[in-house]
C-alpha cells in the first residue's frame, strides 16, 4: 500500500563531480552495451542472471543494456532508459505503485541495477554509468535514478559518482484510489515524477 523511494539526480557533467576511472581488463572485467542478439546468446547459455526480468521486453529503440563481464559472464549491469520511463518499469516493491518519469532531452534514467554478491565492491555500477556518460549512451549527459529508501549500499554506491538525493517519492494506494508525494525540487532539475499516476499528486519540499 506504500511505496517509498529515494529520487537521485546526476546534472550534466559540466555541473557534476568528475567521473571515476572505470574497471579495466588488467582488472579482470569488460565494460560494454549489450545488443538484442547478444542477449538472446547470454540468456540461453546462462550467462547473465535472470534477475533482469523480460530482457526482451525491456529491450527498445529507446533503452539500453550496459554490462560489466568478466570473461563471457554478466556480472553486472543497468538499464538506461532515453529521457523518461514508464511506471510499469519503475517500481520498488508493488508494480501498481510505480512511479513515471519525465525528462528533458539530453538526459537519461537509470533502473533495474543489478550486480553479482561476489563481485560487489569492485566499482562496477560506478564503471557501468561512467561508461554509459562517455559513450552517450541513453542521451546520459545527465542521469536520475530511483532506490528504495531503505537500500543504502545503492545509495552510497550511486552518490560514489555524483548522483544527489533530491527528495523522497512516496506513492499510496490501491488501484485508481492512490496519493504520490513528489520533491518539488524534481521540476528545478527538469523533471516531471508521477505525471501518469492515477488519484493525488502532490508536490512537497
Amino acid at each position: 500500500l506504500i511505496d517509498v523511494t529515494w529520487l537521485l539526480h546526476r546534472p550534466s557533467s559540466s555541473d557534476s563531480p568528475e567521473l571515476p576511472t572505470e574497471v579495466k581488463a588488467q582488472d579482470g572485467y569488460a565494460i560494454r552495451k549489450i545488443t538484442r542478439d547478444e542477449l538472446a546468446g547470454l540468456r540461453a547459455k546462462g550467462l547473465i542472471d535472470p534477475q533482469g526480468g523480460d530482457f526482451h521486453s525491456e529491450m527498445s529503440q529507446t533503452t539500453t543494456l550496459v554490462a560489466a563481464y568478466q570473461a563471457e559472464r554478466v556480472v553486472s549491469f543497468a538499464w538506461f532508459a532515453n529521457r523518461s520511463i514508464e511506471a510499469t518499469r519503475n517500481y520498488s516493491r508493488a508494480d501498481h505503485l510505480g512511479t513515471s518519469i519525465e525528462q528533458r532531452d539530453g538526459s537519461a534514467f537509470v533502473y533495474n541495477a543489478w550486480t553479482d554478491r561476489d563481485h560487489r565492491g569492485k566499482r562496477l555500477m560506478a564503471s557501468i554509468v561512467t561508461w554509459a556518460i562517455r559513450n552517450d549512451v541513453g542521451e546520459s549527459k545527465s542521469l536520475a535514478t530511483m532506490i528504495d529508501w531503505t537500500n543504502q549500499k545503492s545509495i552510497r554506491a550511486f552518490e560514489r559518482f555524483g548522483m544527489r538525493r533530491i527528495g523522497l517519492v512516496i506513492r499510496m494506494g490501491l488501484g485508481r484510489w492512490q496519493i504520490s508525494l513528489v520533491p518539488s525540487a524534481a521540476r528545478k532539475a527538469g523533471m516531471e515524477v508521477a505525471g501518469a499516476a492515477p488519484g493525488v499528486r502532490l508536490a512537497v519540499l
